[in-house]
């Protein structure tokens, strides 16, 4: 994203709301070592089998996304034991997996007939990996209170069908992160902090926005983007920066899907407004780096936001990790804002950490009683290991106030809470047919748009819908027979 343009990071959590992301994982298959997590390889088990024919074993599977570092270990150990303490019925034991090798080891072991009951905590895009494996949920309300998670954070872990294919326990809603003194230095009030104000004096939406990109990118000389003898070739500044992954750069418009009714590509008009947005700024107004300016030193081995040298970033919860100084203490210079709007609506993407069951679980109701007491009574706990803004609003306050300890100068907050209403539907991270090749494809596409300012956009608009209707055509057969009932 855009505090650091290579984000496919695996999800080790380093503080809260700082959790490192997971992106799309090798589909790879092949033998995999499961080594104790000790030795930081894989799979630790936690909990003796109980001998006892009436209790019910329940496996549950971390490493997936977030989970896996070894500081995460114990926290989750003591989740298992402390739901074994208080529930007979069932015993629980806890699988923990290296990145990016638990997708190799869930994939063996559901050849094997071995796979767990329960696997997560999972993002969306690694969701749709797995999702012919994956069981619908029709929660039961005594034993999963969804109460305090709204319909928009249950829509991104939803399938085609509608069917609820996890549930999350914590989400990462994006913004923007705004350099406070580059506002101040160029006497410019900081963006909007709730969705519906004004800056100044007009909406809030994408062509202010691009002024204000404008007026915050300065060359050598101190000269910037609006005036006639700016020179492009000595920035040393950018206005703004978005993201080089498709998807999530057209979704800042508006969220939408790129499969048609029939199968077939159809890029949404909001994702095609974007990217020509985009690489307008960056090629014609001189606003957004380029991939080449994104590699040099004044942007930093990141090449990004966490530089110091752009004024607004788009950026995620997640993204809080990357504002630290080299001696671990916070960057104090930025503040949070909130998205422009784009035709009159406003869209924060909002990623998500989910819960899933699989359908080769023996015992599916259980298995949902478990979800339950991670979501309910085990939530804080978690949430706190694991780093994202919980998915519950009641718990959400506490989690917000406990980040704002570690960023002082951070002020705005309610830009989180707000963003979290207004979520992408469909999710940036759905899954997409041939999802390997779509988004190989796509981040080609990404790649071109950034590296090149000579390119016909719509042209290559239009190549990319043709290759991605081929591609979609081409939706490889499910690898497993798992079946299973909706608890």
């Amino acid at each position: 994203m855009t505090l650091r343009r290579n984000s496919n990071r695996p999800g080790a959590t380093v503080e809260k709301f700082s959790t490192s992301r997971r992106r799309p994982f090798p589909r790879g298959r092949g033998a995999v070592a499961a080594v104790l997590v000790a030795g930081l390889g894989a799979v630790l088990a936690t909990g003796c089998s109980s001998s006892s024919p009436s209790v019910v074993e329940i496996n549950w599977m971390v490493g997936l996304g977030t989970g896996f570092d070894l500081t995460q270990v114990k926290p989750q150990e003591e989740v298992v034991r402390r739901f074994n303490a208080s529930h007979p019925r069932i015993h629980l034991t806890l699988d923990i997996v290296e990145h990016p090798a638990a997708n190799d080891v869930l994939d063996e072991r559901l050849e094997a007939g071995t796979a767990p009951d329960i696997i997560g905590p999972i993002g969306i895009t690694a969701m749709g990996r797995f999702r012919d494996v994956i069981l619908p949920i029709r929660p039961d309300p005594a034993v999963i209170d969804l109460s305090h998670v709204t319909n928009g954070q249950l829509a991104s872990a939803r399938d085609s069908n509608g069917d609820l294919m996890g549930i999350p326990i914590g989400v990462y809603p994006s913004f923007l992160f705004v350099n406070k003194d580059h506002f101040r230095k160029a006497g410019l009030p900081l963006p909007p902090t709730r969705f519906g104000e004004k800056y100044r004096g007009k909406t809030w939406d994408m062509d202010n926005l691009r002024e204000t990109a404008m007026l915050l990118t300065l060359d050598s000389a101190g000269r910037n983007a609006t005036n006639t003898q700016f020179n492009p070739n000595k920035i040393v500044q950018w206005g703004f920066m978005l993201t080089d992954t498709p998807r999530s750069a057209g979704t800042f418009f508006g969220a939408g899907s790129p499969v048609a009714a029939d199968g077939s590509a159809k890029i949404p008009d909001a994702w095609a407004a974007a990217w020509r947005w985009y690489h307008k700024l960056m090629w014609v107004d001189h606003a957004a780096p380029t991939t080449a300016q994104q590699n040099t030193v004044l942007l930093g081995p990141g090449g990004g936001f966490s530089s110091g040298n752009v004024a607004m970033g788009f950026g995620f919860t997640w993204s809080f990790a990357l504002m630290r100084n080299t001696d671990g203490s916070p960057m104090t210079y930025f503040d949070l804002a909130v998205t422009p709007s784009y035709q009159g609506s406003v869209t924060a993407q909002v990623n998500a950490d989910v819960f899933s069951v699989l359908k080769t679980s023996k015992h599916p109701k259980e298995a949902q009683e478990v979800l339950g007491y991670l979501l309910g009574e085990a939530a804080p706990d978690l949430i706190a290991v694991y780093g994202p803004v919980p998915a519950r609003d009641d718990i959400r306050e506490e989690a917000v106030s406990r980040a704002a300890e570690r960023f002082v100068s951070v002020k705005n907050w309610s830009v989180i809470t707000d963003s979290i209403a207004v979520p992408d539907v469909p999710s940036a991270e759905a899954h997409l047919p041939n999802s390997d090749a779509a988004e190989a494809r796509l981040a080609a596409f990404g790649a071109l748009l950034a590296g090149r300012g000579d390119i016909d956009v719509e042209q290559e608009m239009a190549k990319l819908e043709r290759d991605l209707s081929v591609i979609f055509a081409k939706e490889p057969p499910s690898t497993t027979s798992a079946k299973g009932k909706t608890p």
